[in-house]
């Protein structure tokens, strides 16, 4: 690129952050984002354009920024309170019709759900289940219908409700996943539950009675549904409809939204746990009590969800606020020659799922296909499957491993994670500024010691106990692979010794923020094709081997690509991660010999040496 292009092209951007720094009160948060935006372009200028003006431009912008930045360090405990005092209000502002929508599919439900009872009697065991309807029909008659809250483990009773509330939201929230419909079908069905249940004391002249109870903790528990679908309905809009954004960048932006929102109703659900488990068994204080507390948390709900957003959307620039930290991507953060993050190299592995889809989407078909032939068998020929299974690998006898299609599958999904995801590091690494891959070379070690550790985890997976030693040898493994991917030569292991002990916390905290990620997709598995998927398919489908095949085939697939996802994610991470790690060794390797050259004066000292300093580190 010319030097007039990037002018051309940066001018606004720059002269944007020069108006922010001409004011006397700039906001952090924005004066943040700009100076790493400049910086990035200063890095651009310095490689580009030595000896040109702009870079000194740039250079004098980003000291300017620097000293802002510097002059507004973080502040944990006011970051805290601007996130409620504006972040999360100004949050709900710009998802206010997402909020609305989320509040009418739930008032909807629960007028279906109260007119399905008033129709059939039979509709609230249904819903509720027998076991419920039994124990409070058997309270009524004692006397006591709220009996049902007055556990005395209060305490238990806390901690299971609010887990409880958090798995509905959290559920609410990742079900958007599925373009939005699972977000629906989980409003829908707490609003039908909570109609039913109304009309189930409505029924039985227990209504003002039910009222006071239940709704002390109802209004904030019936709240954070209606938040959880709002944040869903955000990140379902932002991957269904991205405008003008890529649909990566679209999905980026809008899971920042959503979890703002996801963030802010945690503490509501803990709260509703509480009054439900310490405050709603008193059910002998007085009506105008409750009805009081009652009418103050509604309130609440209603200042702060509906009026204040508002109020702080007319006094801040709120649409300038998202534009400064709900920035797309519009190009690769990630460098081959700087220290990068975790998430950013998380990202810039998302971002090569992405650049190369086709490949991957050919290869998980062709692997798709594998494992239903192999399930197929695995469900109609125990004994079939069992020799397919040691064909294929004959010391499975020598582990006395159970005929179960697990290792199988497994086997196939990790393998093909672990050679794609090499392959295709290697492709993404030809645009560093130096041609570092050894694909071609060594492909074939590559492909074997992939080979090697698929089998070794395949059969492990089989010992409970050998789950969290996987993580702990996901490093080593990722390492070795983007060692062979990256080293030209003899594979050095020494070097790669001294690599894996001065990375390894870096790197295994990059293996438990994705172990927590695959946690949650599978626990969004298990409810789809543990509980929705099968009351979709037993309408469909009266056969009951048929069902439970159909069944088991679908959650077995599922599972298998919620997996090839997190081993290629995880493995390009970490082979990505490889770059960095070498910058680290550089830069100890360089303070080392400044501390030789300066054995004196010190580190600090030897960056205020004199230019004559230089040609003793130059000798060194």
């Amino acid at each position: 690129m010319k030097e007039t292009q990037f002018v051309d092209q940066n001018k606004a951007k720059w002269l944007e952050f020069e108006k922010e720094l001409a004011q006397s009160e700039p906001k952090p948060h924005r004066v943040s984002h700009f100076y790493v935006e400049t910086i990035d372009d200063l890095s651009f200028a310095r490689t580009h354009y030595p000896n040109r003006l702009v870079r000194s431009y740039l250079n004098g912008l980003a000291e300017s920024l620097s000293l802002r930045v510097q002059k507004s360090q973080k502040n944990y405990f006011r970051n805290f309170v601007q996130f409620w005092q504006r972040d999360l209000p100004l949050m709900m502002f710009e998802a206010r019709n997402q909020f609305l929508l989320s509040f009418i599919i739930l008032a909807v439900s629960i007028a279906i759900g109260i007119f399905s009872s008033m129709h059939d009697s039979s509709f609230a065991n249904y819903i509720l289940g027998d076991s419920y309807v039994k124990t409070t029909l058997a309270n009524i008659e004692k006397g006591d219908p709220m009996a049902i809250y007055k556990d005395e483990a209060r305490a238990n009773m806390f901690l299971g409700i609010t887990i409880n509330n958090i798995l509905v939201s959290v559920r609410t929230f990742l079900l958007s996943l599925f373009a939005g419909a699972g977000t629906l079908l989980v409003i829908i069905y707490n609003g039908v539950m909570l109609g039913v249940f109304q009309y189930f004391f409505i029924e039985r002249g227990l209504f003002f009675e039910s009222f006071l109870t239940i709704w002390q903790h109802g209004v904030i528990e019936i709240s954070c549904i209606v938040l959880a679908g709002t944040a869903g309905l955000v990140l379902a809009k932002g991957t269904l409809f991205p405008g003008t954004l890529s649909r990566l960048d679209a999905f980026r932006i809008a899971g920042r939204k959503s979890l703002v929102i996801m963030l802010g109703l945690m503490p509501l659900l803990v709260y509703s746990g509480a009054v439900e488990a310490f405050v709603t068994r008193y059910t002998e204080m007085h009506w105008s009590i409750r009805l009081f507390s009652i009418l103050i948390t509604f309130s609440f709900v209603l200042l702060y969800f509906v009026w204040y957003p508002r109020k702080v959307a007319q006094q801040q620039e709120w649409q300038l606020t998202f534009k400064a930290y709900l920035h797309p991507i519009q190009f690769s953060r990630f460098s081959f020659t700087k220290i990068q993050k975790n998430p950013t190299i998380i990202w810039e592995s998302i971002r090569i799922m992405n650049l190369h889809k086709k490949t991957i989407g050919r290869a998980l078909g062709i692997l798709l296909l594998g494992l239903i032939s192999i399930l197929t068998i695995a469900q109609h020929s125990t004994s079939s499957f069992y020799l397919y299974q040691s064909s294929l690998v004959g010391i499975a006898m020598f582990f006395n491993y159970s005929a179960s299609p697990i290792f199988l599958i497994h086997f196939c999904v990790l393998f093909t994670a672990l050679v794609l995801s090499q392959m295709l590091n290697s492709k993404h690494a030809k645009n560093a500024p130096f041609g570092t891959s050894a694909w071609k070379k060594n492909r074939g070690a590559i492909i074997l010691a992939s080979l090697v550790f698929a089998l070794i985890f395949s059969f492990g997976y089989s010992y409970g106990s050998f789950v969290i030693l996987t993580l702990l040898l996901f490093p080593a493994v990722g390492l070795f692979l983007a060692t062979l991917n990256n080293e030209d030569g003899k594979f050095n292991f020494q070097k790669f010794w001294k690599w894996l002990k001065s990375s390894f916390g870096r790197l295994l905290s990059l293996v438990f923020i994705l172990s927590a990620v695959i946690f949650l997709g599978s626990l969004l598995i298990q409810f789809v094709f543990g509980e929705l998927f099968p009351q979709l398919l037993s309408s469909l489908i009266s056969t009951q081997d048929h069902f439970s095949f159909i069944n088991y085939l679908a959650s077995y697939l599922a599972m298998a690509i919620l997996f090839f996802a997190f081993y290629f994610v995880l493995f390009s991470s970490i082979g990505l991660s490889f770059f960095s790690i070498q910058e680290i060794q550089t830069a100890q390797n360089l303070k080392q010999r400044i501390h030789e050259s300066f054995p004196d004066t010190g580190f600090a000292s030897s960056q205020n040496a004199n230019l004559l300093s230089s040609s003793k580190l130059n000798r060194a």
